[in-house]
């Protein structure tokens, strides 16, 4: 090629241009990293299944979002109205105590609808998938619809349990297979002994017998 070309690069413009491609490039990243979260976090997307509409997070987010355990020298605060109204009537529904079910909800999602945890539990009572799935949950990010189903999920655990309450929270949070392999005792889990002592703590401070004891384990609705 004849000297002076624009293809020809000498020490210096081919260090200039080097540095030029280096920096497009490191641009372009950060660019892509933005719309990845902008999109990404908290976006809701319908699966369309065999068995209907499963929605997910696009991008589940980073950490559980599990309520932490007040100190106890605090007083727990309420849920939002709606959430409260909800908690009560799937309760009444399923003839539960509604502080139990109030502080299951209160634990697992710290009432949040649209809570998704690290293993993929969805809304205020953290259903995983196939739990949700077996319930007949469409819209698990329906707080309505997630609050009955959780309700209905706590009321067959009292029922299976004959009414012993720390072992239908414990099938809750490790599942009732993890209950059973340590012969119908809660598991030796960090987090399962955890949640069952926090929660039947915080319905003790409330003074609440009946949801302690489960008593009302056997009536209501069994759909």
């Amino acid at each position: 090629m004849a000297a002076g070309s624009p293809f020809i690069l000498t020490g210096n413009g081919c260090a200039m241009r080097i540095r030029v491609c280096l920096l497009v490039l490191v641009f372009s990243c950060a660019l892509a990293a933005q719309a990845v979260t902008a999109i990404g976090a908290g976006s809701i997307v319908a699966l369309h299944t065999a068995h209907g509409i499963v929605y997910t997070n696009l991008v589940p987010t980073a950490r559980p979002r599990r309520a932490l355990p007040p100190h106890p020298a605090e007083k727990a605060a309420p849920p939002p109205q709606r959430i409260q109204r909800l908690l009560h009537q799937a309760a009444r529904r399923y003839a539960l105590d509604p502080r139990l079910v109030m502080e299951v909800a209160r634990q697992e999602s710290d009432f949040d609808p649209r809570s998704v945890s690290r293993k993929g539990a969805m809304g205020v009572m953290q259903l995983m998938p196939a739990t949700a799935e077996a319930l007949g949950v469409r819209h698990p990010f329906d707080a309505a619809e997630n609050i009955a189903a959780g309700a209905r999920y706590l009321r067959a655990l009292l029922r299976q349990y004959r009414g012993n309450v720390r072992l239908s929270l414990a099938a809750y949070n490790a599942g009732p297979g993890a209950v059973a392999r340590y012969g119908d005792t809660i598991p030796p889990f960090r987090e399962t002994r955890s949640y069952v002592r926090t929660i039947t703590r915080r319905l003790r401070q409330d003074g609440d017998p009946v949801a302690l004891s489960g008593r009302s384990w056997g009536s209501g609705r069994s759909e």
